[in-house]
């Protein structure tokens, strides 16, 4: 008897064509329909999910869709001179609350907004008073005029793509006193600015 008409050979090409073929299609619709799920179009079975689930297969477009996310977010530090006058002692400029432009445009590098980030919100407040101590720092370095404080405001603007007005808001992160103590305490709060 040939191997054609073995009923293992031909259970072992069926289990092939199954795992080769099948399988890799039902993964791709239930991918296509979480992706489907994530947008609010259908549904995937609970048994879909599970597959997904143990497969680790699961995706989402949430990031993307349907709401992308919006939220830009930027730091502006108001600091008096010994003069008595205000500047931006982190941009080096009049202190302006609106939303810049272009806010990744604020940060030197990626590395510097992946470390503002961080500290903007880490619960170690320590990097608070690290980062303000730099900020005084480096303007009485560069500048014949001498800061004397600073407050480093957290910015954010949670409006949509499309929004025509700004949801602008913004938190005190530290109030710092350049000839005070290196580590210094904080007084958080949050209010909400009103464009004009």
């Amino acid at each position: 008897m040939g191997d054609d008409t073995n009923p293992l050979t031909a259970v072992a090409s069926r289990g092939r064509v199954f795992v080769t073929t099948i399988i890799p299609w039902l993964l791709l619709v239930l991918v296509v329909l979480s992706n489907a799920e994530a947008v609010g179009y259908t549904e995937v079975p609970d048994a879909g999910n599970e597959a997904l689930d143990t497969l680790q297969a699961s995706q989402s477009w949430r990031m993307f869709a349907p709401n992308p996310t919006s939220t830009a977010q930027w730091f502006v530090v108001p600091g008096e001179l010994e003069n008595g006058s205000t500047v931006d002692a982190l941009h080096g400029s009049g202190v302006d609350w609106d939303r810049p432009p272009n806010v990744d445009g604020t940060y030197e590098t990626a590395r510097e907004r992946k470390y503002l980030s961080n500290m903007r919100f880490a619960g170690n407040e320590n990097h608070h008073s690290y980062y303000a101590n730099y900020l005084c720092d480096r303007w009485n370095r560069e500048h014949d005029t001498t800061l004397e404080n600073l407050t480093v405001y957290g910015m954010s603007d949670r409006s949509g793509p499309y929004a025509d007005e700004p949801d602008i808001s913004k938190s005190e992160v530290i109030e710092y006193d350049c000839s005070g103590e290196f580590i210094q305490e904080e007084e958080s709060d949050a209010i909400v600015v009103t464009p004009e």
